[in-house]
């Protein structure tokens, strides 16, 4: 699913686009269960400078900074979806949007309960920990490293 998502989200950006909302409820399920990107509400050229939008919970430390968005905000949203299909949890849980707010900026997960349990799991905390230089910042570089996770 992850693998299909990226591939979908690498042609939305070779076409000039950024999604800039993906999550779960923006992902559907076609009748041969292939999964497809929805809600373009909020796609914006490649271009724009623009920061605002989106969902908190799948911002990027960086777009909660401030930094106008690119197609590596778009990956970082993708593996919060990834880490969610694998734990059953969102990465950075909060009681309040200033606690997840927090945990997102200070790329802090939340302690899981569970054991990693793939392979791909321990990948997608890794990029989430990790300095947006030594992250992924296309959806084809996202897709490499999950394929062969």
């Amino acid at each position: 699913v992850t693998l299909d998502l990226a591939d979908a989200l690498a042609a939305l950006h070779r076409a000039g686009y950024l999604h800039r909302d993906i999550k779960p409820s923006n992902i559907g399920f076609a009748a041969d269960a292939s999964p497809k990107l929805l809600d373009f509400g909020l796609a914006r050229r490649t271009q724009a400078t623009t920061t605002a939008g989106g969902t908190l919970r799948y911002l990027s430390p960086e777009v909660l900074s401030g930094h106008p968005a690119t197609e590596a905000d778009d990956v970082w949203a993708l593996c919060v979806v990834l880490y969610e299909m694998l734990s059953g949890e969102h990465p950075f849980p909060g009681a309040n949007v200033d606690e997840v707010e927090d945990r997102i900026r200070q790329q802090r997960i939340g302690r899981d309960r569970r054991p990693a349990t793939s392979s791909a799991l321990s990948v997608a905390a890794s990029i989430l920990t990790a300095p947006r230089s030594a992250r992924p910042q296309t959806a084809h570089a996202f897709a490499d490293i999950i394929g062969s996770a």
